[in-house]
């Protein structure tokens, strides 16, 4: 009986170890973890993204193209938008966009750092630190529902 006790305390402990070991490795997987420059422009470099943006419910689709341009595909009113994008040597990514009114050229610049979250995922910040868009792995090279 003595020993019944025993090899079921075991079992018990090892289950413990057992659930305590995935529960970790599930909360490493979901927790943001920074990019770095190099790593970061090889993720995005040729890749198209579906974002959703945490304040408005405006999803969009982005091709990041190689030659540091965007476009950007709003599928609900197939709305598309062209720009900028570059990543600064500390892993900073800036998007640039222009907005035109009559003949004015208005440039917009957001930055912010992106962290990883699980293999498919990625968090961009704004420069306030505050995670602003999610963005989902679609595929390699343009992707845009539509895409060229």
């Amino acid at each position: 009986m003595h020993m019944k006790l025993q090899s079921m305390k075991k079992m018990s402990f090892i289950a413990g170890l057992l659930f305590l070991l995935l529960s970790q490795s599930t909360f490493a997987q979901n927790t943001p973890t920074p990019v770095s420059s190099s790593d970061l422009k090889i993720f995005l470099t040729d890749t198209t993204f579906k974002a959703q943006p945490l304040k408005d419910e405006k999803l969009y689709h982005i091709f990041f193209a190689e030659d540091g341009k965007y476009r950007l595909l709003y599928p609900s009113n197939k709305t598309t938008a062209t720009g900028k994008w570059s990543i600064d040597e500390k892993g900073v990514l800036c998007i640039q966009r222009v907005r035109r009114t009559g003949s004015n050229n208005k440039y917009m610049t957001k930055c912010g750092n992106v962290a990883r979250v699980g293999q498919n995922t990625l968090h961009r910040y704004n420069d306030e630190g505050e995670h602003t868009v999610t963005l989902q792995f679609v595929g390699r090279g343009n992707k845009l529902p539509g895409g060229d």
